[in-house]
């Protein structure tokens, strides 16, 4: 167990202690989850580190290891978790990988309410109202104030009076200064993670811009910008010691009156990361036609790329989807990248960032198998009739398309039971608090609190079944060389003993080359996807398309039967909005083409285009201006986002031969970055082989 689950554990430790407590467990779900979460603050063991320039270290370290092991020793196995006893729900998920939930954290935070009027700012705000939830966020907010003392003690104890001093002012007042404010700002982000029970993907959002005026103010005092750089530093180790690398920071964008909003602080976060070499944060560079050419030069760089950073966002295709989604005029100008690749309005958003993920081969399987999967039983009931014969290819799409949206149904629904669950059973007022809205509306996050509400339905697998209807479309109702039969025993048997098949198949264009059939197959079925997600928006939460699956779509594809697109059993899906290795064979430029045949502001829930490139391509003036020019047409043509692999797949093969000599090599993974060691063999061995081609 790493250190990151026993600090989980230690958090739900606590909470199992709070509720022995009647006094905590038997009053409403708001004041329960304040108290609890208060209990927890109380308890948790904290220390400091020496030398540390920021406070607020919990959990788990090797000195305390022998107490800690003896007052939250490792849960027991649990026997009951058997497939004997899984739902339909979770068969569907474990099978299929077609689901739908709740997923916490994933947030970003209105951080900059808090660095301007700090805790007692707020609470003064929650006490104007009365009812439970204000109660709530009052609780949560003084145990917040009450977690910066306890460091204090031990800060004073262990000599560091100054960082003492820092914790007793914030985040209790409003901070003054760049060292008040990353401490401030610590804090609070620090205990998201221990709210929410989970730390994925919790960001820091525009931080460039709500931090710059403390940035100014201690350069004005006489602080260097050197030390302003190591105390950033210093907020970057805290990063990437607690929660996941899939913190993201935005760099620059727009203003709402079209200024340019890159500053000193953004050209310094620029520098810091690319010294420290750490996974987090998660660099957002917001581009734009007025984008300054120095700061795009130092984003274009070998050594960022060579640890698979930053990640570039179009600053107006961004906008387009969030005004399509119905954010107004007025709010567009405070969207952030959140996380790995979601869009969210700063401050004011719940985003469940897997509410659904629907798996495009069921329902082709499903359509061209008589109502079967090729491999297990469907655990669900459907009522679509299954078909034995198609005298057109238009009636086997129109039979898809119906499997399609039951399935779409059935995760969606699953999305808002579980929704509503977690509404009625985990309100977070700690969240809510920290969320505009909630305390004017005297709710929880959930619950009407927040301006915004999305779950994010993500299309796994829609490139491989496009490709798979274009084969069938031409090799069956076009060419008639082959019957549908005759295809799908092929792919049940893996395309053994079926090589003409199978090189028919290769020989077809695919979706990743500018080709214009296969790109408009893939943009139908996208389209109908979108519709089919958005119009099933209800109760105040706006279902948001998304091709989203970092590296999940590994795992997916092991699920999985070979495909008629030509992919063998359990080889991988394609990977977000791109393709599968081998089918992109005309370069990134065709790449990009088909990925902008999609129309990207439809899929508001986030989207990425992986490309990969050897870093050392950078060091070239004139390869540098290429890629900037890639990234520039690429918005132009309506791409949301689109993210670079700087490391070869020479290298990533001699990492997999010889870790020990590679600890340090970092790779982009979906929207974040991580430690190539980290990764799943069998996600390191996909990568090399995606990275081969380009993608």
């Amino acid at each position: 167990m790493n250190t990151r689950d026993k600090n989980r554990q230690i958090v739900c430790r606590l909470r199992e202690e709070a509720l022995t407590d009647a006094s905590i467990a038997t009053v409403s779900s708001a004041l329960r989850e304040a108290r609890v979460f208060a209990y927890i603050l109380d308890n948790l063991p904290i220390f400091h580190l020496a030398g540390d320039l920021l406070a607020g270290d919990f959990g788990w370290r090797d000195a305390d290891a022998g107490a800690l092991d003896q007052r939250f020793p490792a849960e027991a196995a649990n026997p009951s978790a058997s497939s004997a006893a899984m739902t339909a729900e979770s068969r569907l998920q474990q099978l299929f990988h077609c689901f739908g939930g709740y997923s916490p954290a994933h947030t970003c935070l209105d951080y900059a309410s808090l660095l301007r009027r700090g805790v007692a700012g707020l609470i003064d705000q929650a006490a104007e109202y009365g009812n439970d939830h204000h109660q709530a966020m009052t609780i949560v907010l003084k145990a917040l104030a009450g977690f910066a003392e306890r460091h204090a003690i031990i800060l004073d104890a262990s000599g560091a009076s100054e960082l003492a001093a820092t914790c007793r002012r914030v985040p209790w007042h409003p901070a003054r200064d760049f060292r008040e404010a990353l401490q401030c700002l610590w804090l609070a982000h620090l205990l998201v993670g221990v709210s929410e029970y989970s730390d994925s993907s919790l960001s820091l959002g525009r931080f460039d811009q709500y931090a710059y005026p403390y940035y100014r103010q201690s350069l004005e005092a006489g602080c260097r910008e050197e030390e302003l750089e190591v105390l950033f530093a210093a907020l970057v180790d805290k990063l990437n010691r607690y929660g996941d690398a899939a913190c993201a920071i935005n760099l620059g964008g727009l203003s709402a009156d079209g200024r340019d909003l890159c500053n000193d602080l953004t050209r310094m976060i620029v520098r810091v990361v690319k010294r420290e070499k750490r996974p987090a944060p998660i660099l957002a560079a917001r581009i734009h036609p007025q984008f300054p050419q120095d700061l795009f030069d130092e984003l274009t760089d070998h050594d960022l790329f060579a640890m698979g950073q930053p990640t570039f966002y179009g600053e107006h295709s961004c906008r387009s989807a969030l005004r399509e989604r119905g954010v107004p005029e007025s709010a567009l100008a405070d969207w952030a990248a959140n996380s790995c690749m979601g869009l969210v309005v700063e401050g004011c958003e719940v985003s469940n960032m897997w509410g659904a993920v629907v798996t495009f081969l069921l329902p082709l399987e499903l359509a061209i198998n008589r109502g079967q999967p090729f491999c297990g039983e469907l655990p669900i009931r459907l009522s679509t009739p299954p078909v034995t014969a198609f005298a057109s290819f238009a009636e086997l799409k129109k039979q898809f398309l119906a499997y399609l949206a039951e399935i779409a149904e059935y995760c969606l629904q699953a999305c808002l039971r579980q929704t509503a669950k977690n509404r009625l059973e985990r309100p977070n007022p700690y969240v809510s608090a920290l969320l505009r809205n909630c305390a004017e509306r005297g709710r929880d996050r959930l619950d009407g609190g927040a301006a915004y509400h999305i779950a994010i339905v993500e299309a796994f697998g829609l490139v491989n079944a496009a490709d798979a209807l274009l084969a069938i479309d031409r090799l069956v109702f076009e060419q008639r060389r082959f019957t549908l039969a005759e295809m799908v025993t092929a792919a049940k048997d893996n395309f053994r003993h079926h090589g003409e098949i199978l090189a028919a198949i290769r020989a077809l264009r695919k979706f990743g080359n500018g080709d214009e059939q296969a790109d408009a197959m893939v943009a139908m079925l996208a389209d109908k996807f979108q519709r089919m997600v958005r119009h099933r928006s209800t109760d105040g939460i706006l279902f948001a398309p998304s091709f989203h699956t970092l590296n999940a779509h590994v795992g997916a594809g092991r699920k999985f039967a070979a495909s008629l697109d030509g992919r063998f059993a359990g080889a991988p899906l394609a990977k977000n909005i791109g393709t599968s290795p081998g089918n992109a064979i005309e370069g990134v430029t065709a790449l990009v083409r088909s990925a902008a045949a999609i129309d990207q502001k439809d899929y508001f829930g986030g989207q990425a285009l992986d490309i990969s490139m050897p870093a050392n391509l950078l060091r070239d003036i004139a390869a540098k201006r290429q890629t900037q020019a890639l990234i520039q047409t690429y918005f132009a043509l309506g791409g949301l986002q689109i993210q670079i692999n700087g490391i070869t797949a020479d290298t990533l093969a001699q990492a997999l031969q010889r870790p020990e000599e590679h600890r340090e090599l970092i790779v982009r993974i979906g929207g974040y970055s991580e430690y190539f060691n980290n990764l799943s063999m069998d996600i390191r061995q996909e990568m090399v082989t995606r990275m081969r081609d380009g993608l």
